[in-house]
């Protein structure tokens, strides 16, 4: 199948399996009347999945090996995330973070719904509303250090925007290449190859969008 269809094809599946995910990912952060369509630790779930979904991508475009999708979210948010080419890794306390530790709150909140194992630590994690005043923020912080504890406070919008941010730098990556492939034939292989194992992982593993017609009322 993936050799009966043209580059073109694949490269217009790929993308579009790629906007589609990004647009149901994005919609949790949805609201009505003030509040959010989804609570906040769903909303956490759903963005450790934009990144999951985005690494998965880039191994496979790269060629990279993987051992396994710890190693391929380590990896990606090591060289796209926490990083100062992210514009918003300097913004609030991700600074204090690593890759390791984000790979732990991912996998507690996926399998638990928690946000890890952080009776000793002496900078646990703290997930806040997306619109709570700045003011109680602060709050919860002095109220931490009373005990002695440098608390890392995020909102899950801001976890997002830092994560799609970097997405935004690997796909700034991909284009540079098909840019250069205008006139690099090795860069125009690597890329052609690189969107056909994309595209083979779509095929054995991706959930692809499929639109009904509206049903019509009978005229009679």
């Amino acid at each position: 199948i993936v050799e009966e269809t043209s580059h073109q094809e694949r490269d217009d599946t790929v993308f579009k399996f790629f906007r589609e995910a990004m647009e149901e990912i994005g919609s949790v952060f949805c609201m009505q009347d003030g509040r959010p369509l989804v609570a906040e630790r769903t909303q956490l779930v759903v963005v450790f999945t934009f990144v999951d979904v985005v690494a998965n991508y880039w191994f496979e475009y790269t060629g990279r090996h993987s051992n396994g999708q710890r190693d391929r979210f380590v990896q990606w948010v090591q060289r796209y995330v926490l990083t100062e080419k992210n514009r918003d890794y300097p913004n609030g306390d991700f600074s204090r973070l690593s890759a390791e530790r984000l790979y732990e709150l991912r996998s507690s909140l996926v399998h638990f719904l928690g946000l890890s194992n952080q009776e000793e630590s002496t900078e646990p994690i703290g997930v806040v509303t997306n619109t709570l005043p700045e003011d109680a923020v602060t709050k919860v912080r002095e109220g931490f250090k009373k005990e002695g504890k440098m608390i890392i406070v995020f909102r899950p919008k801001q976890l997002y925007n830092l994560f799609l941010e970097g997405a935004i730098l690997m796909l700034g990556e991909w284009r540079g290449t098909i840019e250069q492939a205008q006139s690099d034939e090795a860069k125009k292989t690597g890329y052609v190859e690189g969107i056909k194992r994309v595209y083979k992982k779509i095929l054995r593993e991706g959930a692809v969008r499929v639109e009904f017609p509206k049903a019509t009322k009978d005229a009679s």
